[in-house]
């Protein structure tokens, strides 16, 4: 996300993220883990008591699919229609399509948001042929923006590019926009039951049948 907010908006995370005491470093690189420690490149150690390494991605499609269908970093090389350009019968969606265009990738879009996008063209374009429809939906994304909550009751957001807000309302817009992208009305009402619930307790991170 961090790519893709305006400079005020991660200001405005990385404060709150300090205010719940989480140490923010920023532009630095990890060059030693050890099992109650970390070292960066420039020498400095910090002790830890857990170590979790969450960067980098790979491709689930390499695991799958044969390397005709991959492009030179693994993903799925589709044309703008999301199809395979050897196999317009076959479509790919999501994080493990990069979309080619005159020769040029573009992607991939590592978000829900783009996934989701994507998923109403291919169906649109598996109809169109099944009917013998040559000329397919051309898939363009454009973010409508970026909703992340910090922590419970609080979230920063950037709306159509221009609008930026952050606290509490901007925690509740990031619920509801979740609520509307989930498909069954009974999953809905689940979740949102679940989220009720949660105002009148500590979550509760182990199976409790939602």
């Amino acid at each position: 996300a961090g790519e893709r907010c305006d400079p005020d908006t991660l200001h405005w995370a990385e404060e709150r993220l300090k205010k719940m005491g989480v140490v923010v470093l920023t532009n630095a690189f990890v060059k030693e883990v050890g099992e109650d420690f970390i070292v960066l490149k420039d020498g400095t150690k910090h002790g830890c008591a857990l170590t979790i390494w969450a960067a980098g991605l790979k491709s689930a499609a390499q695991d799958i699919f044969d390397k005709e269908f991959l492009d030179n970093k693994g993903f799925i090389a589709v044309d703008t229609a999301l199809s395979i350009p050897k196999y317009p019968y076959v479509f790919a969606v999501g994080d493990n399509a990069r979309i080619y265009t005159l020769g040029q990738p573009l992607g991939p879009y590592m978000l829900a948001e783009a996934a989701y996008d994507g998923a109403k063209v291919v169906a649109k374009n598996i109809i169109k042929t099944l009917n013998g429809e040559h000329e397919l939906k051309v898939f363009h994304f454009k973010s409508k923006g970026s909703l992340i909550p910090i922590g419970d009751g609080f979230a920063v957001a950037e709306v159509f590019g221009f609008l930026r807000f952050k606290g509490f309302f901007a925690w509740v817009l990031r619920r509801c926009v979740y609520l509307i992208y989930i498909y069954d009305w009974r999953d809905k009402a689940r979740v949102a039951f679940e989220w009720f619930l949660g105002f009148f307790g500590t979550r509760d991170t182990g199976d409790n049948g939602f």
